[in-house]
C-alpha cells in the first residue's frame, strides 16, 4: 500500500525566516515534515512557530518542540 502524502502547508502565515526554512527542505523530506507540522498544530492550534537554533520551533508556553530537516531526514 502506498503512502498518503501530507497536504502542503499553508506557510503566508508564518515569520519569513521560517517560510525560507520550510521553502527551503529537501523535496524527498518535504511531505513527513509537512506532515509533522499539520500534526503539532492540529494538536495545539495556538502554537507559535518561530526559528530558533536555526531550526523551525513551535512554542507553547514555556515548551518547545525543535523540528529540524537535514540531508538524511527530519529530527524531533
Amino acid at each position: 500500500m502506498a503512502a498518503i502524502p501530507a497536504p502542503r502547508l499553508d506557510t503566508q502565515a508564518m515569520d519569513d525566516t521560517v517560510r525560507r526554512y520550510i521553502n527551503g527542505i529537501a523535496p524527498e523530506n518535504r511531505p513527513l515534515f509537512d506532515r509533522i507540522h499539520l500534526l503539532v498544530l492540529e494538536a495545539h492550534p495556538d502554537a507559535a512557530v518561530v526559528l530558533s537554533y536555526q531550526i523551525p520551533t513551535y512554542k507553547l508556553g514555556q515548551r518547545r518542540l525543535f523540528v529540524g530537516a537535514w540531508r538524511h531526514g527530519i529530527s524531533i
